[in-house]
């Protein structure tokens, strides 16, 4: 079986409800993933943001994970 390839349609869907109360740190949306049930594939490239800035809504994080497509 071949793996599916992570999308940011994907991230879209486990973390962008925990943007828009406050900014979030990388543990927060690697969390909130979590809590979603996120593939592992989907928690793997969250690990990638980096650690030491505030991320205040999902476009903070395309600038890090600028190889994921937006759709398959």
């Amino acid at each position: 079986m071949e793996k599916q390839e992570v999308t940011r349609v994907e991230i879209l869907d486990h973390v962008e409800s925990a943007f828009g109360y406050r900014a979030l740190g990388r543990e927060d949306i690697v969390n909130e993933a979590k809590r979603n049930n996120a593939r592992p594939e989907v928690v793997d490239a969250l690990k990638r943001l980096a650690n030491d800035r505030p991320y205040t809504n999902v476009r903070d994080m395309w600038t890090q994970l600028d190889d994921v497509p937006v759709s398959p």
